[in-house]
């Protein structure tokens, strides 16, 4: 069976989005630079939530 997509905006799509890609041990490790910059993107993600998405159908993708 094909594996079926949609542009559905569900809940646990919304929670793999807003997840934050480094641990707390990460964070910990970078210099205060780095985190400054996670942090401020961080603030932008949240200034501006997701609210669709699109999936763009190719041929001979998943085929």
């Amino acid at each position: 069976m094909e594996m079926q997509f949609t542009n559905e905006l569900n809940q646990e799509l919304l929670d793999a989005i807003n997840a934050s890609p480094f641990t707390a041990e990460q964070l910990a490790e970078m210099d205060e630079s780095a985190r400054a910059v996670v942090e401020e993107q961080a603030v932008f993600a949240r200034q501006h939530p997701v609210i669709a998405i699109y999936r763009l159908a190719v041929p001979g993708i998943g085929a």
